[in-house]
């Protein structure tokens, strides 16, 4: 049965740093929505986890490529290379950002955009400004490499945009079926 691998490599805070004279360096809602989507994915029946950052970006990016030979990184590569392991990293901006969900993921060979990234994007389309990229985080990359199912969604800010809990379903529903 396939199993999703949810996480949140920057959920560590250690300071406010989404102001504008500041660096991004925390994902301030990202823990929120990795544990959202996380719920919405178990009520269809299908067994999730989500594994949150335990470092401030400050001192390490997680999802970059100084990260790979951590701890964490290391404990995340233990679990997504158990068969049928989605990974979805989740990510969160600051109001200063387009509104919106970004996804990034690698495309498969020959730049085919995998069946399932196509039925994400539909589905949070009907509810949010959606911007896709063909570049990931370096963990994304990484484990798409491993041909393990890896897609990167960045939540914006985009309070009032959308009905949240229709497109977390309906989020979930794509990403299941």
């Amino acid at each position: 049965m396939v199993h999703f691998l949810i996480t949140a490599p920057h959920s560590s805070c250690s300071q406010k740093s989404d102001d504008v004279d500041r660096p991004h360096t925390c994902d301030y809602s990202s823990a929120a929505w990795a544990e959202k989507l996380g719920e919405y994915i178990k009520n269809y029946g299908v067994p999730s986890s989500v594994i949150y950052g335990d470092q401030p970006r400050e001192q390490i990016d997680l999802s970059g490529p100084e990260a790979r030979e951590s701890k964490w990184r290391k404990r995340i590569a233990a679990k997504v290379t158990i068969p049928e392991t989605v990974y979805i990293e989740v990510h969160s901006h600051s109001p200063s950002t387009l509104p919106g969900v970004i996804i990034k993921f690698r495309p498969t060979i020959k730049g085919k955009v995998p069946r399932w990234i196509s039925q994400v994007h539909q589905a949070l389309a009907q509810h949010t400004q959606v911007v896709i990229y063909d570049k990931a985080s370096d963990s994304v990359e990484e484990y798409t490499q491993m041909d393990i199912p890896s897609v990167y969604i960045s939540f914006e800010d985009f309070v009032g945009v959308f009905s949240e809990s229709e497109m977390m379903d309906d989020l979930a529903d794509a990403l299941v079926n």
